[in-house]
């Protein structure tokens, strides 16, 4: 009898998954695209977003360099260390789209970086798609009506890898698809990121026989649907006939609130065991309401669904957290408040320092947003963290904090929120701030009708200072007729340039000192051009070598090293 009850329940089991792989393959609703696809807007539980913007709503900024490391949290990926998004820009852009659209959707994927997605049959979302193909890749040479088998067996927010290029399937429609796609702007070093359609021939076409090497879907929550301008797009499988289930008897005894604990995440599954796919995922310090226990897992109410947790990472909850606030030299509108562990902070104090603006919250190295979950610790204290002036990322106990400070109370570099500090000055830039120290001192600029160089772009910002300090004879170009102004500059170059404006246009004398660049380990490579502006950079304060006794003169300079060897070379004019 008991090997007979045991067959029947492996009959149903089977059953139900082959449905629901039936279903995977069928049931989706895609209509034709319309023709105003380029404002269509799109929404995945309470999240809407337009197709033609960034899924955080915003156009993709060109100079965002990192995914922080708060910023993951707020997604529910947790990462190591802050995620790059340049080099293999396609890459990181499918990486954080798929994880900023997606978010409250939590994947059985792991965001590393490396890539936007793991590879492999034995991943999760293989288990529709490629059962629908019997393959795991589309060789060169596929068909448009193949394409188009694989596509809409997809779910919207899909991350394609096609011989080695990342692009995000965003919309699906009967007659075709809609991709994000991410790419260098007209080679300058910027970005540009597209939204096409293509009918499946057109994209057949375009892919030009490359091969599709592997492409990850969003596992959604149970229940959750994909809408298109409000209508009804893409449902879950949980919209299909119902499916055999199994009924675990649960201990009843350990009914209550827990929190998840001792992880970053915990996986939350459709049944208790790890052989089966992760449904979703759950950030440390969520507070869960557990129903029972079987075995080593918990019944958890997970979307108005059951659902089940390793008992190893739930411990029961244990009520309010007071948290002090430092306001590390401000003045908070409150120092102290009690928050519900487990849920969301909601409100943080107001705060504010006299020429200082907010970065954040800290606790150490982790930041708390309103959004972060209230920890399950005995206590929390968080300090203010400053940046100076309006900028949000310059820290005002960075090195060069002083320096930004000063430069832009001079007027030297522009008021905005974000500096980038780190981010590498190019030619031009340098060349700009270096005509407002003139125009402190003498006025206006005059420029010169006639220009000696070729790529300098009509209307660009550095066109004027950079004619102005050819003419009087501040700098020249890498070639007769090529200023490359979106080059980075060179410490070397920052100080001829500076050496140069000190005596054609300061009236200050020509060094005549000692040859210092000898007292550092690569004096060597010094460009000849550069040796006396090196030297006497070094003999005005303005340029010193690193811990290790090195100049770097060849070395491309960032911003805030702008900042500070401009800020030195002001004061030194005016000593």
């Amino acid at each position: 009898m008991a090997r007979m009850k045991r067959f029947i329940f492996s009959c149903l089991l089977i059953a139900a998954l082959i449905s629901i792989l039936c279903i995977g393959a069928n049931a989706y609703n895609y209509p034709a695209m319309p023709s105003n696809w380029q404002s269509l807007k799109v929404t995945v539980g309470d999240v809407t977003m337009p197709l033609a913007e960034y899924p955080d709503g915003s156009i993709f900024p060109g100079d965002k360099e990192y995914m922080t490391v708060a910023e993951g949290k707020q997604y529910g990926i947790n990462l190591a260390s802050n995620l790059w998004l340049r080099g293999s820009q396609c890459v990181a852009f499918a990486r954080y789209t798929y994880a900023a659209l997606f978010y409250k959707y939590p994947q059985d994927a792991t965001m590393d970086n490396s890539l936007a997605y793991k590879y492999g049959s034995s991943y999760a979302y293989y288990n529709m798609i490629y059962k629908v193909l019997g393959q795991t890749t589309l060789a060169p040479g596929y068909s448009a009506s193949t394409l188009k088998t694989l596509f809409t067996a997809c779910v919207p927010g899909s991350v394609m890898r096609i011989s080695g290029h990342s692009m995000v399937l965003m919309a699906v429609f009967s007659d075709g698809c809609i991709i994000y796609d991410s790419n260098f702007a007209n080679g300058a070093g910027s970005f540009e990121v597209d939204v096409r359609k293509y009918t499946w021939q057109e994209f057949v076409d375009k892919l030009g026989g490359r091969g599709l090497e592997a492409l990850q879907m969003p596992v959604y929550y149970p229940g959750v649907t994909y809408y298109v301008n409000g209508s009804k797009y893409w449902t879950t499988v949980t919209d299909a006939p119902d499916t055999p289930s199994i009924d675990y008897e649960v201990d009843t005894s350990y009914a209550g609130k827990y929190v998840v604990y001792n992880c970053s995440s915990v996986n939350v599954r459709s049944t208790p065991s790890t052989e089966k796919t992760a449904i979703g995922s759950l950030p440390a310090g969520t507070v869960v309401t557990v129903a029972g226990r079987y075995g080593d897992w918990y019944q958890i109410d997970y979307n108005g669904s059951a659902a089940w947790v390793s008992a190893n990472y739930l411990k029961a909850y244990s009520g309010e957290l007071t948290v002090t606030f430092d306001p590390n030299g401000g003045t908070a509108k409150y120092l102290s408040d009690t928050f519900e562990i487990g849920t969301a902070f909601g409100i943080l104090p107001s705060v504010t320092k006299e020429k200082r603006t907010l970065i954040g919250w800290f606790d150490g190295s982790t930041q708390y947003t309103e959004k972060s979950i209230v920890p399950n610790v005995s206590a929390l204290s968080l300090t203010a963290r400053w940046g100076v002036n309006s900028y949000t990322d310059v820290n005002e106990n960075a090195w060069y904090a002083r320096f930004v400070e000063n430069a832009n109370d001079l007027g030297l570099i522009a008021t905005d929120t974000r500096f980038f500090p780190d981010r590498q000055t190019t030619r031009g830039e340098f060349v700009t701030v270096l005509s407002r120290i003139y125009t402190k001192e003498y006025g206006a600029l005059t420029v010169p009708d006639e220009n000696p160089f070729t790529d300098l772009e009509s209307g660009a910002y550095y066109r004027g200072p950079v004619l102005w300090a050819s003419k009087v004879g501040v700098v020249s170009g890498i070639t007769s007729d090529l200023f490359m102004p979106k080059n980075t500059v060179q410490r070397q170059q920052m100080a001829a340039f500076m050496y140069r404006y000190a005596t054609a246009v300061a009236g200050k004398p020509m060094y005549q000192g000692d040859s210092l660049i000898y007292d550092f380990n690569d004096a060597e490579k010094v460009s000849s051009y550069a040796v006396t502006a090196m030297n006497w950079a070094i003999d005005a304060g303005i340029f010193k070598g690193d811990d290790k006794g090195n100049l770097n003169p060849q070395d491309p300079a960032r911003r805030s090293e702008m900042a500070v060897v401009l800020t030195k070379f002001l004061t030194y004019l005016n000593s």
